[in-house]
């Protein structure tokens, strides 16, 4: 009966975490466009790292091409509605700010919960920073 309900558990867990990633990534993104943004990432103790993505047009490194592919999630706020696993990831946060082809992005990041989570694993190619046990490692 133990193995039962810890089967059921896990596959109740995986199916909430699946739904906390917002859309897949691979739709409206930009091809193009000039990148300029700024991350601050804390690691909950006192220990801040800032970082910048910049480049023109279709130029740039993988973390502009990146940061393209991501415009559209890096744009918009989280679906208040959404349901999320209430996993806490750690105390880091981050926030990008600046412009994507135009467009203004502010979004903020933690690991408070399973969608925060999702999100913060989305985005960490842009931020600067790793979470680990013992915080933020470079």
């Amino acid at each position: 009966m133990r193995a039962g309900l810890a089967i059921l558990a896990s596959v109740l867990v995986a199916l909430a975490l699946g739904g906390c990633g917002g859309d897949n990534g691979n739709g409206g993104g930009y091809g193009s466009g000039d990148v300029d943004l700024s991350i601050v990432a804390s690691d909950g103790r006192g220990h801040v790292r800032r970082d910048s993505v910049v480049c023109s047009d279709t130029g740039g490194d993988g973390r502009c091409v990146i940061a393209r592919r991501l415009a559209d999630f890096l744009g918009s706020k989280p679906d208040p509605r959404r349901a999320c696993t209430e996993i806490y990831g750690g105390p880091e946060r981050a926030r990008v700010t600046g412009t994507i082809a135009g467009r203004e992005v502010d979004r903020r990041f933690s690991r408070t919960n399973g969608c925060d989570i999702s999100d913060w694993e989305r985005a960490q190619p842009l931020i600067p920073v790793k979470p680990s046990a013992a915080g933020l490692r470079p």
